[in-house]
This record gives C-alpha cells, structure tokens and sequence, in this order.
C-alpha cells in the first residue's frame, strides 16, 4: 500500500512540475513575442495596392492612370478584374529625376 502511495505522490509532483515547466515557458515566449512586436519600428506598409489608391496617391484621374499603363509607365498585374501596382515600383518611379509630369 505504501509503494501505491508513494507512486502516486511521485506522480503528482512530475504533473506540478510538468505544468510549472509549460507555465515557464508559455510566460517566456510570450514576452519574446511582445519584445519583437516592441523592437519593430517600421509599421506593416502594403507591398500590392488597386487603382484607387494609386490615384489617391499619386493625384490623378482614372483616365490618366489609364494612359500611364498603355504608355508603360507604370506596371500592374490584373488578378481577375482587378489590377494591383507594386508600391516600390511606384515609389521608384516618383523618385526618378526622368520621369514625365
């Protein structure tokens, strides 16, 4: 009976100490994820975006962002009917001494 007893206690303490370990390390990757999201100073920017914000950001007309795609001057690719323009070309393009007003 006391062999019984002392398993089950043995058992009981590899249980607490098997939850306090997966508490420990729950507690230590959670504060090493708010650690990262702390340290990021860039905030998330959209690398794809649609017509309508091309034209919010660069001030233009529909027709003229039309015109800018037939006259290859800006790139896009169309995913069913809708067309996306890579923000880095964008800005690459805005940034170009010779690029046409």
């Amino acid at each position: 009976m006391e062999k019984v007893t002392e398993n089950k206690l043995q058992d009981y303490d590899m249980k607490v100490f098997m939850l306090n370990l997966v508490s420990d390390l729950k507690k230590e990757i959670l504060t090493e994820i708010s650690s990262m999201l702390k340290d990021k100073q860039v905030p998330d920017i959209k690398k794809w975006i649609k017509s309508v914000d091309v034209k919010k950001l660069l001030n233009i007309s529909h027709g003229k962002l039309q015109t800018m795609r037939n006259s290859k001057l800006i790139s896009y690719t169309r995913i069913g009917g809708t067309l996306y323009y890579n923000v880095d070309e964008i800005q690459r393009m805005l940034e170009s001494p010779n690029r046409r007003r």
